[in-house]
């Protein structure tokens, strides 16, 4: 059990931090460029934080050593879920003629890229917390 709730602070950090970065660079698009740009970077990353959220939702929905199946079904679930919403969602943003496709990329590139270090420094300051 601690396990999940572990998990589920690390995903709730990640989704937090992926808001907090796509607002800053939206925003900096926005005084350097332009309302459309940044939007468009605003929209990639909000399709980013969207799927993960729900990725989250299907892997920590059920927890325990015994249903472990079940997890596992969980987890494949929500990746397929991710992955086709993540597909459709840019598929349907595409093809809206006022959305910037490279700022688009880029929002949900940047909110992909910043689990990573959050991921990292996570773990570090857990591994300082025991020691």
């Amino acid at each position: 059990m601690q396990l999940v709730r572990s998990g589920i602070k690390l995903a709730e950090k990640m989704l937090i931090s992926q808001v907090v970065l796509t607002v800053i660079v939206a925003s900096l698009f926005f005084l350097v460029f332009d309302l459309s740009k940044a939007l468009s970077v605003a929209i990639g990353g909000t399709v980013s934080v969207l799927t993960n959220a729900i990725y989250a939702f299907f892997t920590f929905r059920i927890s325990g050593g015994s249903k472990y199946q079940l997890v596992y079904r969980n987890i494949k679930s929500g990746r397929k879920a991710k992955l086709s919403l993540t597909i459709i969602l840019m598929l349907i943003f595409f093809q809206i003629p006022q959305i910037e496709k490279l700022e688009l990329v880029l929002g949900f590139c940047i909110a992909v890229l910043v689990q990573y270090p959050v991921s990292y420094f996570c773990h570090r300051a857990q591994q300082r917390a025991r020691s």
